[in-house]
């Protein structure tokens, strides 16, 4: 299928056709033609006022929670949500039942995707059963496409485990995807430590926590070498140490959580379990840091960790209720918000998660197979239940106004139009 979108703006600091207005050709799922060019009989048009081009987006942690609780969301769901939020990758966690940790279970997941205009990028676990004493088959889940290791939410006390870990998959230059909260000190937290939880009676999560960990695996880095990527950065005190980090010319990567970038502790004071997320929400002090983290490239990309949970996980005691929420879907809009440009928007969800996987480049010029996606980056609009493709529900974000709408994706041969005016 032809597919001629006119007159479009390409936001791609990689491009040669970057803050252009150009018409764009697609023929066999690739680009075909880029300029000033005549609209062919056959041609599927697409114009709309305001419409960006951009490499397609890709979100580093979702659980899709298939295989094991497919009730809550499956990778059918999981994918057509990620599509709704103008993604066209993610990364899925092993955190499922049974455990991604061999073989067999990356091939099971690609296998599930496949027939899918959508690049889902399993991630394996980094232990058996992520239990954290043994090293899972990283090698061999790696040959058959496993772009990085991780046991997800889970922080690791035994530091010779994750140096054996770095030094292991230096082999195939895979990335460690490490959780940092030190887990004697969040056992049993269930928000930010500081002067709201004490005002709620809330059991905290200390900042120190965060920073403690990062400190000790960024010496394990030093040590032994590899790369780290740091999931969910919550705290001003992590920014400055993982500046300090890129500053030595460590290979450390990091991203923060999009509920991290738009809420603080702040919002828990009605007891509302939406609001309950992890690493938790921190004060308003540690998102202003974490939005300049941006800003500065010492945080490279938002996630919008998007973790689907039954109703009644949620509906119940505060101390009861399962940590996260949904995100796909909202993720772009609730950036916008932010005040970071649509140049920088673009970047932490695009350029910069595909040089943490080792992914090839994709530009938005001619020869390049089709992974784009199409937005309005300053379209205001509210998300609602109707937005939701998830099976599940649970965010604090409904009846939210947002800025920046997803207009749909291109993927090899498949353009998928979404909140369409």
């Amino acid at each position: 299928m032809t597919i001629f979108i006119k007159s479009v703006k390409v936001v791609d600091s990689g491009s040669p056709y970057h803050g252009k207005t150009v018409d764009i050709r697609f023929d066999d799922g690739a680009i075909s033609a880029i300029g000033n060019l005549e609209i062919n009989e056959g041609d599927q048009v697409v114009s709309q006022d305001g419409l960006c081009i951009s490499p397609g987006w890709i979100d580093l942690h979702v659980d899709f929670a298939d295989p094991g609780e497919e009730e809550r969301e499956d990778i059918e769901s999981g994918i057509a949500a990620a599509i709704a939020g103008g993604f066209t990758g993610a990364v899925l966690m092993p955190s499922t039942n049974p455990v991604i940790d061999s073989k067999s279970q990356v091939e099971y997941v690609r296998k599930k995707a496949e027939h899918l205009p959508f690049y889902l990028y399993p991630a394996g676990a980094l232990s058996r059963q992520m239990a954290g004493e043994e090293l899972a088959e990283m090698y061999d889940m790696h040959r058959v496409g496993a772009r990085c290791f991780t046991d997800d939410k889970k922080s690791h006390l035994n530091a010779g485990f994750i140096k054996l870990a770095l030094e292991y998959t230096q082999q195939f230059a895979a990335p460690l995807f490490l959780m940092a909260q030190e887990p004697s000190m969040v056992k049993g937290g269930q928000m930010h430590e500081g002067e709201v939880s004490t005002r709620l009676g809330l059991k905290g999560m200390p900042s120190t926590a965060e920073v403690m960990q990062v400190e000790r695996d960024l010496q394990l880095l030093k040590y032994a070498g590899g790369h780290i990527h740091f999931m969910g950065i919550s705290t001003a005190a992590a920014v400055e140490v993982i500046a300090r980090a890129k500053d030595e010319g460590l290979q450390v990567t990091a991203d923060v959580n999009i509920a991290n970038l738009v809420l603080n502790d702040e919002s828990l004071v009605d007891y509302d379990a939406n609001y309950k997320f992890y690493p938790p929400l921190r004060t308003e002090a540690d998102r202003l840091a974490l939005i300049e983290g941006l800003r500065k490239g010492i945080i490279d990309a938002v996630s919008s960790d998007h973790r689907p949970n039954f109703e009644e996980t949620k509906k119940c005691e505060f101390s009861l209720a399962s940590f996260g929420s949904i995100g796909l879907e909202s993720c772009f809009g609730l950036l916008g918000k932010t005040g970071l440009s649509v140049e920088d928007r673009v970047d932490v969800l695009s350029r910069m998660p595909r040089g943490i996987l080792n992914l090839p480049e994709v530009v938005v010029d001619k020869g390049h197979t089709a992974q784009y996606t199409l937005f309005l980056p300053e379209e205001k609009w509210t998300f609602n239940k109707l937005s939701i493709q998830s099976k599940s529900k649970n965010t604090p974000f409904i009846g939210e106004s947002l800025i920046g709408k997803v207009y749909g994706v291109i993927v090899d041969d498949t353009l998928i139009t979404v909140n369409k005016k």
